[in-house]
C-alpha cells in the first residue's frame, strides 16, 4: 500500500495531538520517506551486488575476447605492413643498382668520348704541325 503525503501528514498531525510536536517529528523522522515496499533490504543489497559482480565478470570476458581478436587483425595488418614494406624495400634496391648501372654506363660513355677527342685533338694538332713543316721546307 502506498502512503500518500496527505496522509502522512494526517498521522504527524495526531501524533503531536496524542504525543506532543516534538515526539511526533522525531517518530516521523523515523519512517521511511515512501512506502516499506520501497525500502531495500541487506538481502536486496547483496543480490544487487552479486549480480553486478556477475554482469562485470561477464563484460571482463567479452571485453577479452574483442581485446584478443583485435590483437589478432593488428598482428594480420602488421604483417601486412611488413610484406609491403619488404615488396618497397626490393624496388628501392633494384632501382638503386639501376641507377648505379646506369652512372657507370654513362661515366664509361664519358671516358670514351674524352679519349675520342683527344685523339682527335693530337691528329689535328700533328696535321697542323705537319701543315707548318711543310710550308716552312718549301719557303726555304
Amino acid at each position: 500500500m502506498t502512503i500518500s503525503e496527505q496522509a502522512r501528514h494526517a498521522l504527524h498531525l495526531r501524533l503531536a495531538e496524542v504525543l506532543g510536536p516534538e515526539e511526533a517529528v522525531v517518530l516521523m523522522e523515523h519512517l521511511p520517506p515512501v512506502g516499506w515496499a520501497d525500502v531495500a533490504t541487506r538481502t536486496d543489497v547483496e543480490a544487487l551486488r552479486i549480480a553486478t559482480r556477475q554482469d562485470l565478470d561477464m563484460v571482463r570476458v567479452e571485453l577479452r575476447g574483442e581485446m584478443a581478436q583485435l590483437s589478432g587483425r593488428f598482428d594480420r595488418l602488421e604483417g601486412k605492413i611488413e610484406g609491403r614494406i619488404d615488396k618497397l624495400e626490393g624496388k628501392f634496391d633494384r632501382l638503386d643498382g639501376n641507377f648505379d648501372k646506369r652512372i657507370g654506363e654513362m661515366h664509361r660513355s664519358m671516358a670514351n668520348q674524352t679519349r675520342a677527342v683527344i685523339v682527335a685533338t693530337f691528329g689535328m694538332m700533328a696535321t697542323s704541325i705537319g701543315g707548318v713543316i711543310s710550308v716552312a721546307a718549301l719557303a726555304h
